[in-house]
C-alpha cells in the first residue's frame, strides 16, 4: 500500500489478534462502532467475521472505512474493498465519488465539484444522491458513507478558498452550506468532519497529522463567524431525522421513490419520498436566479436563500441556495 507495514488479517492468530482487540475495546469503552484505515487491503472474510463479532455483542454495531482499492499481497476478489462491497453486507464505505463530484478533485485543488460550480458534474451528481445505488456501485444505500471532508487532506473550506478563488467569505458560507446540503440529504450514511458545520480551516495545510495543535484545533471563535453555516447545518440535520424519505434503507426504494430532473441542466431537482413523506430539494450552485411551479399543495421547510414564504408554490431558487419543500399528504 506505500504506508508502512501492511497487516496479513488472513492468518488465524493475526485475526485472533484483531477480533479480540475489538471485543476489548468494545467491552472497556463502550463504543458503537470501528472505523478502518486502509479497510481496502484487510481480507473481506475477516471484515464479515469482525463485524458477526461485534454485532453479536452490539446489535446495530457500525463499522465502516477506506474502502480504496490499493496495491496489496492480497488478490483483488479476496479485499474488503469497494468493488468487493456486495460480498461484505454489514461493512460501509467512504464514497470518495461522492466527494470527487460535489466537493471536486482531492488531489487537484483548483478542479471545482458540482457544489463549487462545475455544472459538467450535474449528472453524476444525480448518481451520488441516490447513495450510488442506481447505477449499481453499491448495491445497498446502509453500505454508502456520503462526505466532502474528512481528516485527511484539505478542509473543504480550505478547498473552496482555491477552487473557488476571488468568491468573499458569504459566498463562501454559502458554498459550505450546499455542500453540508448534499451529504445530509442524500441517500445513504452522511458523514460531517467536526467543524465542517463552521468552515474549518487548517490553514491550506492539507494532512496535518504531524502538525501542532495552532493547525488542527477546534477554533470556537470561529464558530461563532460563521454562524450561518451552524444554523444552516443544524436545520438541515434536523429535517434529515423528521423525514424518512432522505432515510431510505433499500436499493428497491431508491429505485422506485427517488427521481431527478434539472432546471437548464443548472439546478439540480432531487425529489425523494417514503410513503406519505414527498419532498423536492433544489440545490443551485450557480449565480442565477430560477424559478419553478410546484402543482400540488405544500410548505418550505428550507431555504437559505430567503427567497420563499412558507407557502410558496412558485418557487424561488436564489443564487448559491438549496430549497426544501414538502408536499402535503
Amino acid at each position: 500500500s506505500f504506508c508502512g507495514n501492511d497487516i496479513d488479517t488472513q492468518p488465524i492468530m493475526s485475526k485472533r489478534y484483531f477480533i479480540n482487540t475489538c471485543r476489548k475495546i468494545i467491552s472497556l469503552y463502550d463504543i458503537d462502532g470501528f472505523r478502518f484505515d486502509l479497510m481496502g487491503i484487510l481480507d473481506l472474510n475477516f471484515m464479515n467475521e469482525l463485524s458477526e463479532e461485534c454485532r453479536r455483542i452490539k446489535p446495530g454495531f457500525m463499522i465502516y472505512g477506506e474502502g480504496w482499492n490499493m496495491p496489496s499481497f492480497l488478490p483483488e476478489n479476496l479485499r474488503a474493498a469497494q468493488q468487493n462491497q456486495n460480498q461484505m453486507p454489514h461493512v460501509g464505505h467512504f464514497s470518495d465519488r461522492f466527494r470527487e463530484t460535489i466537493r471536486g478533485s482531492n488531489g487537484d485543488l483548483v478542479q471545482k465539484g458540482y457544489a463549487s460550480g462545475n455544472l459538467d458534474k450535474i449528472a453524476e451528481a444525480q448518481a451520488v444522491m441516490a447513495g450510488s445505488c442506481q447505477d449499481f456501485v453499491f448495491n445497498s444505500p446502509q453500505k454508502v458513507v456520503n462526505f466532502v471532508e474528512c481528516h485527511d487532506n484539505h478542509t473543504l473550506w480550505d478547498k473552496n478558498r482555491v477552487a473557488c478563488h476571488g468568491e468573499g467569505r458569504e459566498l463562501r458560507e454559502k458554498r459550505q452550506v450546499l455542500a453540508n446540503a448534499m451529504v445530509l440529504l442524500a441517500q445513504g450514511i452522511p458523514f460531517l468532519h467536526a467543524g465542517q458545520e463552521f468552515g474549518r480551516t487548517k490553514h491550506n495545510q492539507g494532512n496535518t497529522y504531524n502538525h501542532p495543535d495552532n493547525v488542527n484545533q477546534m477554533d470556537y471563535e470561529r464558530r461563532n463567524r460563521h454562524m450561518p453555516i451552524v444554523e444552516a447545518t443544524k436545520a438541515l440535520i434536523q429535517l434529515r431525522r423528521q423525514h424518512p424519505a432522505f432515510r431510505l434503507t433499500t436499493s428497491e426504494q431508491i429505485s422506485n421513490n427517488v427521481h431527478f430532473e434539472t432546471i437548464d441542466n443548472q439546478v439540480l431537482v432531487y425529489k425523494t419520498s417514503c410513503g406519505s413523506d414527498a419532498n423536492i430539494v433544489f440545490f443551485n450552485p450557480t449565480s442565477q436566479h430560477f424559478q419553478y411551479v410546484v402543482h400540488q399543495a405544500g410548505e418550505v421547510l428550507f431555504d437559505n436563500g430567503q427567497c420563499n414564504e412558507k407557502y410558496a408554490t412558485n418557487l424561488q431558487i436564489a443564487p448559491y441556495s438549496v430549497v426544501v419543500y414538502h408536499f402535503n399528504n
